[in-house]
């Protein structure tokens, strides 16, 4: 199946310059929070495939995060800022891709402390392993990690406009299996894991600022090296 591709909407008129009106702070505000729920979805589905021993199963189930964003039209900070190329504005960074992310921490931290609070059994699992994952994520700060899920994410996006809806299913599923660090997920884990042992809330806060960077980093590079080959072309 293919989809045709959709121009790349922003939050502000590219003409006038002029600033979100207090509707349009609100529309992105509520996509950017259900965004976040969307990927707080994957990753406890995701953690919850860990626990039974499956992980390839819990990355394929953690794209559906993805999908869920692209088909409902949602605001994801990492499917946005590879776009900066397109739009390279301040008001574009801030209003499209910071005031998203923003929204997007509000709303799976929310998800991860719900998650949290609901279901003893099920609960203790995710929040065990949360715990575990950013305890090791935090212990070593790689920041290639991020680079490649930002180039990943990017690319997941981009060819789910262009190309086919399946896309989200492929590229979301290795960075997930393989690791990488994605800012916007790897807000659940010091929440989640908070529920079950002491969180180093500082160090936890410095890694997403780096994963933050770090997917920024790589949706640009992928992002500027289509524009330079297709205009080559």
């Amino acid at each position: 199946l293919s989809v045709k591709k959709k121009k790349y909407q922003v939050t502000y008129n590219k003409k006038t310059n002029k600033k979100m009106t207090k509707i349009e702070f609100i529309d992105n505000a509520t996509k950017s929070i259900l965004s976040g729920f969307m990927i707080g979805f994957g990753a406890i589905v995701n953690l919850i495939c860990i626990s039974k021993g499956n992980p390839l199963m819990g990355a394929i189930f953690f794209s559906m995060g993805l999908f869920a964003v692209c088909s409902f039209g949602l605001n994801l900070y990492t499917g946005k800022i590879g776009y900066l190329a397109e739009n390279l504005t301040w008001k574009f960074l801030l209003n499209d891709c910071l005031f998203v992310f923003l929204f997007n921490a509000i709303g799976i931290g929310f998800f991860a402390w719900i998650s949290g609070l609901c279901y003893e059994d099920l609960n203790s699992t995710i929040c065990t392993i949360s715990h575990e994952l950013i305890s090791q994520k935090i212990e070593y700060f790689k920041f290639f990690p991020s680079i490649l899920c930002g180039a990943l994410m990017y690319m997941a996006v981009y060819f789910y406009k262009t190309r086919t809806i399946f896309a989200p299913f492929i590229f979301v599923s290795v960075f997930v299996y393989c690791g990488f660090d994605h800012s916007v997920a790897n807000i659940f884990y010091p929440i989640a894991g908070a529920f079950v042992g002491d969180v180093d809330w500082v160090m936890s806060s410095l890694f997403i600022m780096y994963n933050i960077l770090g997917n920024a980093v790589g949706a640009l590079v992928i992002s500027l090296s289509q524009r330079f080959l297709f205009k080559k072309q």
